[in-house]
Parts: structure tokens; C-alpha cells; sequence
């Protein structure tokens, strides 16, 4: 009976698939980050031009000059409250592109793991047939041996 299959590097294997499921969910978790920092920033533009919009009608509708100035006020730190926004676009995005990066590389490594133990798999199939074969052919010649001894 032959010895059943055994990959040694399965524990390497088991542990990069491990990995790559640590780096998928790291770089899911940045992407999802950069993603609510775009919402974040959409957001405050939109408030952004609503305040724009009331402040006009403000204006329209007769000079409140404390209520224009507070809206002003306002808008400028949703201007500014912005700019940070597309700051922190910027670090999120390249932090979830470092993500993707290892996360690329871990199933790379997974990747050539797997076919080393194709490889591994199909060269002891080959062997188990060499053996089948063989012994297939020694009973063959043990059966001519014996029909012939008769």
C-alpha cells in the first residue's frame, strides 16, 4: 500500500492563506475607510451650497447683516472642514492602495504555494502509477512464469 499524499509545505500554505485573509479584510477595512471619507466630503459640499442658497434668500428677502455674516462665517469653516476632507482623502487612499499592494502580494505568495503542491500532487500520482504499472507487470510475469512451469 502506498503512502498517502502529504505536501511539505502545507503548513507554509495554510499560514499565506491565513495571511491573505488578514491582508484582504485589512485592505477591505481601508477601502471602505476612503470610501466614507469621500461621503464625508460630499456631504459638507452639499451643506455647503444649501447655506449658499439661504444666504441668497437672505439677501433677497431684506439685510440681515448678522445672520448674512454668521452664514458666511459658516460656510468658510465648512470650506475649510473641506479641505481637511480632501486631506484626509489623500491618506486614506494611499493607505488603502498599501493595503491592496499587500494584499496583492500575500495572494501572489498563496498562488505559488498552490502550485507547488499541484506540482508536488501530480509528480506523486505519477509515481503511484510507475509502481502500479510495475507491479502490475511483475504479477504479469509471475502469471506467464507459472502458466509456463505447467
Amino acid at each position: 500500500m502506498a503512502k498517502k499524499f502529504k505536501f511539505k509545505l502545507e503548513s507554509v500554505l495554510k499560514y499565506a492563506k491565513n495571511m491573505e485573509n488578514v491582508k484582504k479584510i485589512e485592505f477591505v477595512m481601508a477601502q471602505k475607510e476612503y470610501y466614507l471619507a469621500i461621503q464625508k466630503k460630499e456631504e459638507l459640499e452639499r451643506s455647503k451650497l444649501i447655506l449658499e442658497e439661504e444666504k441668497r434668500e437672505i439677501m433677497l428677502s431684506g439685510f440681515d447683516f448678522t445672520l448674512i455674516s454668521m452664514y458666511e462665517n459658516y460656510i468658510e469653516k465648512i470650506k475649510n472642514d473641506i479641505l481637511k476632507a480632501e486631506e484626509v482623502i489623500a491618506d486614506k487612499k494611499r493607505e488603502m492602495e498599501e493595503k491592496r499592494a499587500v494584499y496583492i502580494e500575500m495572494r501572489k505568495k498563496r498562488k505559488g504555494y498552490e502550485l507547488l503542491k499541484e506540482k508536488a500532487l501530480k509528480k506523486y500520482n505519477e509515481k503511484l502509477m510507475q509502481e502500479e504499472m510495475k507491479f502490475n507487470d511483475e504479477l504479469g510475469v509471475l502469471k506467464y512464469n507459472e502458466r509456463n512451469r505447467k
